[in-house]
């Protein structure tokens, strides 16, 4: 069985490593920063009882099934607090795995990280407030 919270926290902590070790990993801490953010936002849509099924899509696509469901659910306001970070993965793909190394900009991949920082947190929020 998926355990979202704990693959989203482990990703997150192992992009951290990678991307603030001389020399930064950029390629390889942007990927599981967004590795980190769509295990944070499926943990949200399983809710804190880790029940229903999440959408088998990666980002950014999964931006818009979370704005869905968060709608559905009759949470609007989840998927306003939501929409701010999509903007950073834009251009994350899971393909990425393949590229070369040169192609991941340094403002890029902290954006990504301060977005999966903060998505980390609404989770967090999520599970203990039920926001």
């Amino acid at each position: 069985m998926e355990d979202y919270v704990n693959a989203a926290q482990r990703h997150f902590d192992d992009a951290k490593l990678l991307h603030t070790q001389t020399p930064s990993r950029l390629a390889n801490a942007s990927h599981l920063y967004g590795f980190a953010a769509e295990c944070a936002l499926k943990s949200i849509m399983l809710g804190s009882k880790n029940k229903g099924n999440v959408p088998r899509v990666h980002l950014p696509a999964l931006f818009n099934e979370f704005k869905n469901h968060s709608v559905t659910i009759g949470n609007a306001a989840l998927a306003c607090k939501v929409k701010k970070y999509a903007a950073k993965f834009t251009s994350w793909a899971v393909e990425q795995r393949y590229h070369n190394q040169t192609v991941f900009g340094a403002q890029a991949v902290s954006d990504e990280a301060d977005a999966a920082k903060n998505l980390l947190a609404l989770r967090e929020q999520f599970i203990r407030k039920g926001i």
